[in-house]
């Protein structure tokens, strides 16, 4: 059992190969911080600059790259363990970008909407591409391993006004 000492609700959400593990928990203000569990010691990890602290981890990769969000879960941001540094990830022109998982290569994973509907999107450190099921209404990436391959769901509705939700696997199209 996993609980960040002191908090009132943690989640653990990402894990990499070496039991590391992130996620977040809320303080007894009702505040949320990201964390980071290796070998029995809690490590809190916020964005910074926040007038409060709201920060969620949800990836881990074995170079001890994170990513998460921030401000709600509106803002998303890569953190680097090593340098200490963090990065903003946001889709261009989104009203909410969450990055969800990192590999080792640094591809980063996750969803935005832009106002009306949820996207899909894989950042590679240099642009985004939007991943979008065919047809559907929502499409939500959950995860991303170190083969490029990307998991997560999608909504279609149908002509009925029935939805239908589905499970996918992405594979790159060198592998296919």
């Amino acid at each position: 059992t996993l609980v960040v000492p002191g908090s009132t609700l943690t989640e653990a959400i990402g894990l990499n190969d070496f039991n590391q593990v992130v996620g977040d928990y809320t303080d007894e203000q009702g505040f949320f911080h990201g964390f980071v569990y290796d070998e029995g010691v809690y490590t809190s990890v916020d964005f910074p600059n926040l007038s409060q602290a709201d920060s969620a981890l949800s990836g881990i990769n074995n170079f001890g790259e994170m990513v998460g969000c921030h401000s709600t879960c509106t803002n998303g941001f890569h953190y680097d363990s090593e340098a200490a540094t963090f990065t903003a990830i946001d889709f261009p022109g989104a009203v909410l970008t969450q990055p969800r998982d990192i590999n080792d290569s640094g591809l980063i994973v996750g969803v935005f909407s832009d106002g009306l509907e949820l996207h899909g999107f894989l950042y590679d450190g240099i642009g985004f591409t939007v991943i979008q099921a065919p047809g559907a209404i929502v499409t939500n990436i959950f995860g991303v391993d170190n083969a490029g391959r990307i998991v997560g769901s999608y909504i279609v509705q149908a002509s009925s006004g029935e939805l239908t939700h589905h499970a996918f696997l992405a594979v790159p199209v060198e592998q296919e």
